[in-house]
């Protein structure tokens, strides 16, 4: 294909070939390893718990969901690294009186809601991707 022709051309030609005894053949395989677009933007970016690492503050933490939306795609996979690698924590927190939901209309209590908030578990990381 590098030489435009197509892979599945030039194997028909060498299989005719060698039926009519002009040439031997044997199976060879060779594996190219490529780089994907999330191991580019790793390289580039640095890896995703490092990336989410670096939104959390160091006095006081993010909430979750704040720190998801900054995070964007890095969001989940890099704070369970990051949990992992112990370089965050997550405590969970009820949520402020104003902010709980009202019960609902059966009667029935609804759970308090609760927060979760992440903090930093360590001062400084090493990010071995970049």
């Amino acid at each position: 294909e590098k030489v435009g022709v197509p892979h599945t051309s030039v194997i028909g030609l060498c299989k005719s070939l060698a039926s009519s005894c002009f040439i031997e053949t044997s199976p060879l395989s060779r594996t190219c390893p490529a780089v994907t677009e999330d191991g580019k933007r790793s390289a580039a970016e640095g890896s995703p718990e490092a990336i989410v690492w670096g939104l959390v503050p160091k006095d006081g933490g993010i909430l979750s969901d704040e720190l998801a939306t900054a995070a964007g795609a890095a969001s989940k996979i890099g704070l369970a690294k990051a949990i992992e690698k112990k370089w965050l924590t997550v405590v969970k927190e009820a949520a402020p009186d104003d902010e709980q939901a009202a019960p609902e209309g059966d009667g029935k209590k609804k759970k308090k809601d609760e927060k979760k908030r992440v903090l930093r578990a360590v001062d400084a990381i090493e990010d071995t991707v970049q």
